[in-house]
């Protein structure tokens, strides 16, 4: 009895382990310091609109209106780092945060989305071509997004660098953090993706919104403006950097073949379904 006891309790030790090593941890990069995450989270600027698109393209964030019900996350800690480090360069602040996660079901896989949009039968065959040239970019940054919060009790630590050095200086755990199921980010389901990807905004997509014009910041990410504190806290949207339009790369030639399938022809000739 007391060898099966012993047994069940090292299976049980080793379920635990191996659940907590799997976890998914995603990352933020941002502007706010610790005291103000491990308290309050993080929370979108608006909360009525459910469109991606119009939040991927910052139109929902900072441009204009910000209505925008998700939080950016990635799941590449570069990603994360290096817009925190060109937003700390921006405003000239003294230091910037990048903040693990811990992922769950919840959380929506922007790539996933996108690749699944892709095939759905409402778009054209040029709003298909859209959602590919938004499918590279969010593929680029590994993007992950939550509906309207997240939870203070899901970050689990803080990395705290210096600016402009991007000196490490202190790695701090949050004394909130509640283990939850570590789980993966999942697509929009294909019947939910119109609601969440509105064929009007993919028509409406060929701009996007970077930092900055007022800034020294030289950032190619179509990200820059919606990951950190100008599009996801109401206290620092103020003194972020502001937004400018900027077109995004073009497409130079729309090929339709016989089956019907889009492709894109670059300036290198290569063709891409």
């Amino acid at each position: 009895m007391a060898y099966k006891k012993t047994l069940n309790l090292i299976i049980l030790s080793i379920l635990f382990i191996t659940t907590k090593t799997l976890a998914v941890t995603l990352y933020r990069g941002d502007s706010r310091p610790p005291e103000v995450i491990f308290e309050y989270g993080f929370n979108p600027p608006g909360g009525g609109s459910f469109d991606i698109i119009r939040h991927t393209t910052g139109q929902s964030c900072f441009a204009g209106t910000a209505t925008s019900a998700f939080v950016s996350l990635s799941r590449s800690e570069v990603a994360a780092h290096d817009f925190a480090d060109e937003q700390a360069s921006a405003t000239r602040a003294s230091l910037y945060y990048v903040y693990e996660v811990e992922s769950d079901s919840s959380y929506i896989d922007v790539t996933g989305t996108f690749q699944a949009a892709r095939s759905h039968p409402i778009y054209t065959p040029s709003q298909r071509l859209r959602l590919i040239n938004m499918l590279s970019v969010a593929d680029s940054e590994d993007e992950v997004l939550s509906e309207f919060t997240v939870l203070n009790s899901s970050v689990v630590r803080v990395h705290i660098y210096a600016s402009p050095s991007g000196d490490l200086i202190e790695t701090r755990e949050n004394p909130n953090f509640e283990h939850g199921t570590g789980a993966e980010p999942i697509a929009i389901p294909v019947n939910d993706i119109p609601h969440y990807l509105p064929p009007s905004s993919v028509d409406n997509s060929t701009n996007a919104w970077y930092a900055s014009s007022d800034s020294d910041s030289d950032s190619d990410s179509s990200t820059a403006c919606f990951m950190g504190g100008a599009c996801s806290s109401l206290s620092s949207r103020t003194s972020a950097a502001t937004c400018v339009e900027k077109k995004v790369i073009p497409i130079g030639e729309i090929i339709i073949l016989d089956e019907g399938k889009p492709y894109i022809r670059t300036s290198s000739n290569a063709i891409f379904q």
